[in-house]
């Protein structure tokens, strides 16, 4: 396997693990669970510090992702509903495997990271 970019892929994989390494540091739990509901789908975020503690008061922005069809990718917003609880609606436009990318901002602390879903 060859590419004719890869000085550039190289950068976008030290990019990637620096951003892990800053996940990691942070020593968050994140959990993501899907559901369906009457109106669509939910999906609600877990997320405590290394204690246990709930972190309040986050963004949540994220966004998911067809891997096998272009022009189906949908962004989604994440409200606070509890303690460390963060929970977005919605609707996607077809039933199946999707990526949810997703990035939590509490107070410029970013966690950044992706979960395969199933939304059947």
């Amino acid at each position: 396997l060859t590419t004719d970019e890869s000085y550039s892929r190289g950068l976008s994989y030290n990019e990637t693990l620096a951003e892990a390494q800053a996940r990691d540091a942070l020593g968050w739990n994140v959990a993501l669970a899907t559901e369906t509901t009457s109106d669509g789908y939910e999906a609600e975020f877990v997320v405590t510090d290394a204690t246990g503690a709930p972190i309040d008061g986050a963004t949540i922005v994220g966004r998911f992702v067809r891997p096998t069809h272009e022009g189906f990718d949908f962004n989604v917003d994440f409200r606070q509903v509890g303690a460390g609880r963060y929970l977005a609606q919605f609707e996607p436009p077809l039933a199946g495997q999707w990526e949810l990318r997703f990035e939590i901002d509490q107070a410029g602390d970013l966690y950044r990271a992706a979960e395969r879903v199933s939304l059947t």
